[in-house]
C-alpha cells in the first residue's frame, strides 16, 4: 500500500536557520537629516519695500586742460621824438614911466630969515 511511508518527512526543513535576517538594517543611519536647515536666516520678509542700492555713477574722466597759446609780445612802438617847443619870448616889460615928483613947496620963511636975506 505505502512502499515508503515517510522516507523523507521534510527534504529541507530548515537549510540555513539564518541566512541574513536583515541585509540593510541602516546602512546610513543618518545621511542628512536637514540638507539646509537656514540658508537665508532672514530671507526678506517685506521684498517690495527693499530699495535696490543705487549703481555708482561713473566718475567723469577729467578733460585734458587746453594748453593756453603763448601771447605774442606787442612789439614797443617807437617814441615819437619830442619836437622842441619854441621857447616863448619874454615880453619886455614896459617900464614905469617915473611919476614925476611933486616939486616940494617952498616953506614960507620966517621973518628973521627973510631978513637976513635981504
Amino acid at each position: 500500500p505505502n512502499p515508503n511511508p515517510n522516507p523523507n518527512p521534510n527534504p529541507n526543513p530548515n537549510p540555513n536557520p539564518n541566512p541574513n535576517p536583515n541585509p540593510n538594517p541602516n546602512p546610513n543611519p543618518n545621511p542628512n537629516p536637514n540638507p539646509n536647515p537656514n540658508p537665508n536666516p532672514n530671507p526678506n520678509p517685506n521684498p517690495t519695500k527693499t530699495k535696490p542700492k543705487p549703481k555708482p555713477k561713473p566718475k567723469p574722466k577729467p578733460k585734458p586742460k587746453p594748453k593756453p597759446k603763448p601771447k605774442p609780445k606787442p612789439k614797443p612802438k617807437p617814441k615819437p621824438k619830442p619836437k622842441p617847443k619854441p621857447k616863448p619870448k619874454p615880453k619886455p616889460k614896459p617900464k614905469p614911466k617915473p611919476k614925476p615928483k611933486p616939486k616940494p613947496k617952498p616953506k614960507p620963511k620966517s621973518i628973521i630969515q627973510k631978513l637976513v636975506l635981504t
